[in-house]
C-alpha cells in the first residue's frame, strides 16, 4: 500500500490540474469536496469548497489529495511541505527539498496549507475560479463524482442538513398458470395482478454518518382470475403502509475493508389489510395488515469506477387480530448484492440481486403450509443526473423463479435541497 501512495503522488507531480481549485477530500459516505485544503488535526479537517469552508470530523475522512503545497508538522517537530496524499492510515508527501516522505497517522501533529485563509478567498474569487464554478455548477450535486442513487439503503448519502425529496412511479405485474385445472378440465385458468405504485419519500441527513428517512406509498390494484368460461374482476387503491427509518454509518470504508452501516425500519399497517375470508379483496389490498420492524446490515467497497453493495435484514412480523382471528404472517431474511459503475461524472449503471426467505403465515396460532416464500429476483437500473440538480433513476427488476412478480418498471426523481 505505501508503494502505492508513493507511485501516486508521484504521478501527481506530472498532472497537476490547470484550475486553481484542485484539491480533493473524499468522506467515508461516498461524497467527495473539491477545493482548497484547508488544515487537517487529529479532530477535524477544514476545506473551501464551493464558496464555504466545510469542517469535517476526522473519522470520517476517508482521504486527501492535493495538488497544492500542506505544511506537515510530525510531532518530533520536523516540517515537511510539498503535495499530500493521505489514505486514512498515512500521509504521504511529495517534497521539492526531500522526495517522496511518508509518515504514519499516529505520529503527525497537523497538516495546513501553505497559504493563510485570505489567500484562499482571494484565490477562490479569481476570475479563474468564478468561471470554473460556473461552468460545472450545473453539474447537479456539490461534489463531482457521478449519482450513487443504487446505493440508497446500503449506506448514509446525504450529509448533514440536506433533505432529498423522492417521487418513485412502479408497475409491476404477476400472473399465475394453474396447470391442474388447466389439464384436468382443458380450459385456460390463471391469475393476473397489476400494481400501479406512487412512493412519496424524503431522507434528511442528519450528521456525517446518521440519516433518517420516510416513505408515503398510493397504490391503485387490479386482479383477475380466470378459469374456462367464468372470470372475476376486482380492483382498488388507496394509501399503503407508511415506513421510516433511520441509517448509520458505523465504520467507514477502509483500505482493504468495506464501509458497515446499520439500518432499522419499521411499517406501519396505514393500509388496507388483507386478512379477509373474500380472495378478490385480499388480493388488491394496499396493506399488510401489521406492524414489522427490520434491523439491516449493509456493506459497500469501493474499486473505481466500480462500487459493489451487499447486505442483509431481518424483518420482524407483529401478530395482528381481524375479525377475531389472530393472524401472524411469517417473518423475512433479506438479502441483496449488487454492483454499481461510474460512467460520468452524470451518470452510472448498476446491477442488483435480491431474494428473501418468507416463513409461514400462523392463522390462529396454527401454520399455515405452503404458504412460505422464496422470490429471487435481477434489477437495473441507470442514475442520471441532470443540470438542475435532479437525479433520474429509470429501473427495470425480473423475477428469477414463481415466488417473484414476473417484472417491475420503474422511474425515480429525486432532488436534495
Amino acid at each position: 500500500m505505501k508503494i502505492c501512495s508513493i507511485l501516486a503522488i508521484s504521478c501527481m507531480s506530472f498532472f497537476i490540474s490547470s484550475t486553481a481549485v484542485a484539491d480533493t477530500v473524499s468522506l467515508v459516505n461516498g461524497e467527495k469536496l473539491n477545493g482548497i485544503f484547508f488544515r487537517y488535526s487529529q479532530y477535524a479537517v477544514e476545506i473551501y469548497a464551493h464558496g464555504e469552508k466545510r469542517t469535517i470530523n476526522t473519522s470520517d475522512i476517508k482521504s486527501i489529495e492535493t495538488s497544492s503545497h500542506v505544511k506537515l508538522i510530525l510531532d518530533s517537530g520536523e516540517t515537511v511541505i510539498g503535495m499530500l496524499l493521505y489514505n486514512g492510515q498515512e500521509a504521504v508527501i511529495n517534497s521539492e527539498k526531500f522526495g517522496i516522505i511518508s509518515s504514519r497517522k499516529d505520529t503527525i501533529s497537523s497538516i495546513s496549507s501553505t497559504m493563510n485563509e485570505n489567500k484562499i478567498i482571494a484565490q477562490l474569487n479569481s476570475p479563474k475560479n468564478v468561471a470554473a464554478k460556473t461552468t460545472n455548477k450545473t453539474v447537479g450535486e456539490d461534489s463531482e463524482s457521478p449519482p450513487k442513487e443504487y446505493l440508497r439503503g446500503s449506506t448514509v448519502i446525504r450529509k448533514p442538513g440536506e433533505v432529498e425529496l423522492a417521487l418513485t412511479l412502479s408497475y409491476d405485474r404477476s400472473r399465475y398458470d394453474n396447470p391442474v385445472i388447466s389439464t384436468m378440465f382443458g380450459v385456460v385458468a390463471n391469475e393476473t395482478r397489476n400494481r400501479f405504485t406512487a412512493d412519496i419519500a424524503t431522507t434528511v441527513g442528519i450528521t456525517e454518518r446518521l440519516e433518517a428517512w420516510l416513505n408515503v406509498p398510493f397504490q391503485y390494484a387490479t386482479f383477475d382470475r380466470t378459469e374456462g368460461i367464468y372470470q372475476s374482476k376486482k380492483d382498488g387503491g388507496g394509501i399503503g403502509d407508511l415506513s421510516a427509518g433511520v441509517r448509520f454509518l458505523a465504520i467507514g470504508e477502509g483500505i482493504q475493508t468495506p464501509s458497515v452501516t446499520f439500518s432499522l425500519d419499521a411499517i406501519a399497517p396505514t393500509g388496507e389489510a388483507p386478512y379477509t375470508s373474500n380472495q378478490l379483496d385480499a388480493a388488491i389490498a394496499s396493506g399488510r395488515g401489521n406492524w414489522a420492524i427490520r434491523p439491516g446490515a449493509h456493506f459497500v467497497t469501493t474499486t473505481d469506477p466500480l462500487t459493489f453493495f451487499y447486505g442483509t435484514s431481518y424483518q420482524y412480523e407483529f401478530s395482528a387480530t381481524h375479525e377475531g382471528t389472530d393472524y401472524k404472517r411469517g417473518d423475512r431474511i433479506g438479502y441483496y448484492g449488487g454492483v454499481g459503475f461510474a460512467v460520468n461524472d452524470q451518470a452510472s449503471l448498476s446491477a442488483r440481486l435480491s431474494g428473501e426467505h418468507v416463513f409461514e403465515l400462523k392463522k390462529a396460532g396454527v401454520e399455515q403450509y405452503g404458504t412460505s416464500l422464496d422470490p429471487v429476483s435481477i434489477g437495473l437500473g441507470l442514475s442520471y443526473r441532470t443540470l438542475s440538480h435532479l437525479i433520474i433513476n429509470p429501473f427495470v427488476n425480473f423475477g428469477l423463479n414463481d415466488d417473484a412478480s414476473d417484472f417491475v418498471l420503474g422511474l425515480s426523481l429525486a432532488r436534495s435541497f
